[in-house]
Parts: C-alpha cells; sequence; structure tokens
C-alpha cells in the first residue's frame, strides 16, 4: 500500500527522545523553550508558544484577541472544522467566506461581507499556499480587524518572500504527523510579534498565569488551561525543523513531477503568482472523485479527501449562506500520496492508475 503521508523519523529524533527520558525532566524543560526560538526565528516572528495541538493553538489565539460574545470573524468554510469550531466556544459568530481557484479566501467575497462587527478575519493558508496577503493586509488598515493565520499546512510556505506566520497578529501551526514537520503526535504553535500578546497566550496555555511579570506559580490572573508542550515532541520537533526547507523542495520537486504525469482533464493544484507552495498535501479535482478514490484503493493506493463537508454545512454550524467554490470543489477533491519518502516509480504508478482509469493522455 501507498500511503497518502508518511512522516520522516531519523536516529537523530531517536537519540533526542532518548536524551530527554534520560534528563527525567518531561515537562516545562528547556526543549519546549528552544523550538518556541528556532520556530519563532524560522518564521521570522519574535514570540512563539508552544501548544498540544493545531485546535488548541487556535482557541487560545482567539482567547489572547478577546474575540467573545458577539463579535464576527470571517473565515472560509473550505477549512478543517477547528478553523471555526473555536468560535462557538468563545461565543462569536463565524462569517464564511467563498474560495478562488487556489484554494484560499475569496477576497472579494470577504469585502462584501466585512462589517462593523467584524473583528477578526482567519485566512487559511490551504494546502500549503498562502493567501493573498497584500490585499487582506489592506484590507486590515481600512476595516481594523485582528488577522489571524491558520498556517496548520503552511509550514515553510512564502509571499513574496515572507514566511506564513509573519504577517497577521497571530498565526497557528498544527505539528500533526502529516503536516510537513511533526513533533510525532500531537502539537500546535502559536507566533505573534505582539508582546503582550505572547504573554497573554503563554498565561491561557498554562492556567492563566503571567509568569513573565513575576507572579507566582500558583496565582492565576486569567481563565486559562493546560495546553502546554511537553519535552519529548519539544526535542522531535528541534529535530525536525532542521530537515524542514529540504523536505519543502522534495515535495515541490513532486508536485513537479505530478504535474507533468497526470491526466490533462484532472484538475491540478494552482501555484499564484509570487508565493511558494510547499504541497502539505496534493490535491486534484475531478467529477469521477468517489470512483476514482476506490479504484487507487483497490490498486495499493491511499487518498484523502480534504475536506468531503465544508464547515458551514457541519451538524454543530449548519449556516444558511451559499458558498458557491467551495461546495462545488467538496465534491471534487481528491488528495494524492504527498511526502518527501514517495518514490519515482511509486508516482509514476500513482499517474499510470488514474490515467488508465480516466482513459486520458497524460500532458508529455
Amino acid at each position: 500500500m501507498i500511503p497518502l503521508s508518511r512522516p520522516i523519523i531519523t536516529e537523530e529524533m531517536k537519540r533526542q527522545v532518548l536524551e530527554v527520558l534520560d534528563s527525567g525532566r518531561f515537562a516545562n524543560g528547556p526543549n519546549v523553550e528552544q523550538f518556541e526560538e528556532l520556530f519563532a526565528s524560522y518564521c521570522n516572528a519574535k514570540w512563539a508558544t508552544a501548544v498540544t495541538n493545531g485546535t488548541s493553538a487556535m482557541y487560545i489565539a482567539l482567547r489572547a484577541l478577546d474575540i467573545g460574545i458577539g463579535d464576527e470573524v470571517a473565515c472560509p468554510s473550505f477549512s478543517f472544522i477547528a478553523t471555526a469550531s473555536p468560535l462557538l466556544l468563545l461565543g462569536a459568530k463565524p462569517v464564511f467566506i467563498d474560495i478562488g481557484d487556489d484554494y484560499t479566501m475569496d477576497i472579494e467575497d470577504l469585502k462584501r461581507k466585512i462589517g462593523k462587527k467584524t473583528k477578526a478575519v482567519i485566512t487559511v493558508h490551504l494546502y500549503g499556499q498562502m493567501g493573498d496577503m497584500e490585499k487582506l493586509m489592506e484590507l486590515k488598515r481600512q476595516h481594523h480587524f485582528y488577522l489571524v493565520e491558520d498556517a496548520c499546512h503552511a509550514h515553510g510556505a512564502e509571499y513574496h518572500g515572507n514566511k506564513s506566520g509573519s504577517f497577521g497578529d497571530i498565526a497557528c501551526f498544527s505539528f500533526y504527523p502529516s503536516k510537513n514537520m511533526t513533533v510525532a503526535g500531537e502539537g500546535g504553535m502559536v507566533l505573534t510579534n505582539d508582546k503582550d500578546l505572547d504573554a497573554r497566550l503563554k498565561a491561557l496555555r498554562d492556567q492563566g498565569v503571567f509568569t513573565r511579570e513575576g507572579g507566582g506559580r500558583d496565582t492565576s490572573q486569567l481563565l486559562g488551561f493546560n495546553f502546554r508542550m511537553s519535552e519529548i515532541p519539544a526535542a522531535i520537533g528541534i529535530a525536525q525543523l532542521k530537515h524542514l526547507d529540504d523536505w519543502i523542495e522534495m515535495r515541490r520537486e513532486l508536485a513537479r513531477q505530478y504535474h507533468e504525469g497526470l491526466p490533462q482533464d484532472v484538475v491540478k493544484p494552482l501555484e499564484q503568482p509570487g508565493r511558494k507552495h510547499v504541497y502539505n498535501l496534493y490535491v486534484i479535482r475531478t467529477p469521477r472523485r468517489d470512483d476514482l478514490s476506490r479504484r487507487l484503493l483497490e490498486d495499493g493506493i491511499e487518498t484523502g479527501i480534504h475536506y468531503r463537508t465544508p464547515i458551514h454545512r457541519q451538524p454543530v454550524f449548519l449556516e444558511e449562506v451559499h458558498l458557491p467554490k467551495t461546495e462545488d470543489f467538496c465534491s471534487q477533491i481528491l488528495s494524492l500520496p504527498m511526502y518527501p519518502g514517495l518514490k519515482r516509480e511509486q508516482q509514476q504508478y500513482i499517474c499510470h492508475r488514474i490515467e488508465n482509469f480516466l482513459g486520458k493522455k497524460t500532458n508529455k
């Protein structure tokens, strides 16, 4: 079976884990702090807060911005539910925005839906490509909303040479095993360039204690949580980050080979000018998606659908809004195997089986 994704675990990473085990220091240790510093520097951000996963990252990011009852937050519906579910937990109202052909937020639809109650906009760098940050930053200046980057698919992605996580008031990342880099389990990170927001984020992940202000470890100044990352995943994250750029280039080469080898009638990912797509997922579109997925599974090829049901049609939301491209694309998208260890012959086999099923010639 050719898997949809497969994380790389090196001998160095195994040694890092053993070193943590030998140290006896499993929480609140030096690896978490080092991982925060390294990841913030990589993304050209000033501060980072390591947390338990991408969902908790989004939740405390919105809490830190005081998003709450009566606030409206614009976000795409074409995303994982964790982009918007924290809004319901906070009593805020999601305003769902359609997408463009590159699967990122449709700026014109966003313009139509920004209102007086819009407190924040969440842009999702879906599948590994950043949204149109220039237009979003211009809208931010005009309407004075907070900008949150959901960069859970976009470690190392760039917009005109600037990395994801360096634009918004706050940016959220995930280190789940299927991401471009992982902590070999669950993990997340929140970035910001605002010192006060950073202090608030660190308090929210640690029972509401503002340690930077010199308070006692048992003094909770706001209602927080235990969303702390442990030492073992942080140690793995440090080792993974060393390889991230090389892995991104491998993914981009695999994407180029898919572009060339896949049949002409499947819709392939579109990399916009000035953006560096890091291909956390390689997603095609075809009206015969479900039949193709079943056939590929029979051929020993695992695929995925990201995502079959848009957020506004999830039972916990059921918002009365029509998003034409979102709803159309959700019925056609199919994620193909994409990871640095994917062999050339495996990729050729995937392209051949898709061509055989669709009965169409490739671009070659």
